[in-house]
Formats: C-alpha cells, structure tokens, sequence
C-alpha cells in the first residue's frame, strides 16, 4: 500500500542513472550563452546587494539539481499536455520555479524536507495511506522540525506560495488545511512502523501537529526590488492580517525567476531533442 509513496533508495539510483542517459549535462550546457556556474551567479546577485540574502539564495542554488526539478514537475503536473505547455511559456514556468526553490529555501535539511513532502503527498492522494478519500486540500509546503532525541518531527508552519495576486480562495483555506492535517497525520502515525521500513527519514515516534493558534501561517511571496514590487507587497502584507495570515519576503526576486525560467525552458527543449535523438 505503501510503496508507491516511499520509494526505495534503489530506484532512486536506477532514475539517476536513466536521466544521465541522454547525455546532457547541465554543468557543461550552454544556457543562452552562459554556464550553469552563471547562471547561479546571476540568480544569486541582487540590485540591493544583500550579502546575507545572496549568501542563502548560493546556497540554495548550489544544490539545484535541474533533472530533479523537472522529475518534480512531472509529479505537480501528470497530465504531459498541461507539462509541455507550462515549460515552453516562461511565463508559466517561473511559477514551479518559485515554488520549487521556496521549498528548498525554508526546509534546506534533507530530513525536514523529506517528511513535509511526504505529508503534502499523503494529502494528494489519502489512498496511499489508507483512507478511504479523494485527494484534500493542502497547503503548497509544511514547515517541519525534527527532534531526533525524541524520535519525533513536527509541522510547524504551513506556507502558500504565490507570486501574483491573492485569491478568496487562498485567504480563506487556512481551517480546511489544519483540518485535513490532522486526519492525515493520524493515519500516518497509525502506520509509522510499516511507513519506516520503506524510508528511515520518517520518524520512529511519528509526526506531531502543533495547536492551530501555534503553527505559522505564511504567504511566501518573492523579495519586492523596485518601489511598486514594494508597494504591493506593503498592500498585500495589510490585507493578510485580517485572515490570520503572515506575509514572507523569500531571499529570490521577480526578475531572478524570469532569467532562470528562460534558461530551464531552454535548456529542456535541448533535452527533449537529444531523447528523441536517442530513440531514434
């Protein structure tokens, strides 16, 4: 029931090895003219020049792994239709792109991000665990931390991420989020000893959800560089208040998503040809 939740460390080298089949290598590929090491360069430098905001966006980026990031798309998006369309318009694309490195800049261990995923996955798709429902609402991404001595993890925050304009939809959602939460990770801890045997990262004593008034809630919206990126960000930090939602600068800008958007959209069009090449 489980197995398709939690893949084995096998499989993980199986697909690592089929995605270095096509040749391609993103360290030595020329995206618009420019290296992979530039391309970070780029993303990582601001117009503020914020050492420590640059320092966390190289961190981030460093351990960017581009197949990976598609192979995460193809989970967000399964229908390749609605994939292909969304890669080839960067205008679409920046949006994963955001999401994706959001993620990775709020939960950057391993472990922590592990398990927030695999919770946000349990919430997609309930039979996996168990429960007998159709997929639940769920926020973009979890705030987790593990307390090892203890053997336990815990959400401690949930996050939107939104690069445009708020929805109802969006402000109000936060009660039906705690609560499908709160079934899930019941199951989850119900299960946890078969649940470990597929993966060691989730924790012997289970997952604990923090009281509702205690967990954060965040918009993660990108870090506003010109006056009226600052001036919508103001507005939208006023209008959240009154919902029980906190707004969060993430350490990448606006335009850092539409450059590295172009290079990813670029770069898989040069993939899907060497593929193609290959099957042929």
């Amino acid at each position: 029931m489980y197995e398709q939740m939690v893949p084995s460390a096998s499989v993980k080298k199986v697909e690592k090895k089929e995605e270095s089949k096509n040749g391609l290598d993103p360290r030595t590929y020329n995206f618009c003219g420019q290296t992979w090491s530039q391309v970070i360069d780029k993303v990582c430098v601001g117009r503020n020049r914020d050492k420590i905001v640059e320092a966390k966006r190289k961190e981030v980026m460093e351990k960017f792994d581009i197949n990976e990031f598609f192979s995460w798309l193809s989970q967000q998006l399964p229908d390749d239709y609605e994939r292909e369309e969304v890669i080839d318009d960067p205008r679409y694309l920046k949006g994963f792109v955001f999401e994706y490195l959001v993620n990775r800049e709020i939960n950057d261990d391993e472990e922590n991000g592990y398990i927030g995923e695999f919770i946000i996955q349990c919430l997609k798709n309930p039979q996996m665990i168990g429960l007998n429902k159709w997929a639940m609402r769920n926020p973009d991404h979890l705030g987790v931390q593990v307390d090892a001595e203890k053997g336990e993890a815990y959400i401690t925050g949930m996050y939107e991420v939104k690069m445009g304009k708020l929805t109802e939809r969006a402000r109000d959602q936060v009660r039906d989020f705690y609560g499908n939460l709160e079934k899930v990770i019941g199951q989850i801890n119900s299960n946890i000893k078969e649940l470990r045997e597929k993966s060691h990262l989730l924790p012997p004593q289970g997952i604990v959800l923090k009281k509702f008034d205690e967990i954060y809630k965040f918009i993660v919206s990108p870090l506003p560089e010109r006056d009226e990126e600052l001036r919508a960000f103001q507005d939208k930090e006023n209008e959240l208040k009154e919902k029980g939602w906190g707004l969060r600068k993430s350490v990448f800008t606006y335009g850092s998503m539409d450059y590295l958007a172009v290079r990813l959209s670029d770069y898989y069009d040069a993939l899907k040809e060497a593929n193609e090449e290959l099957a042929n």
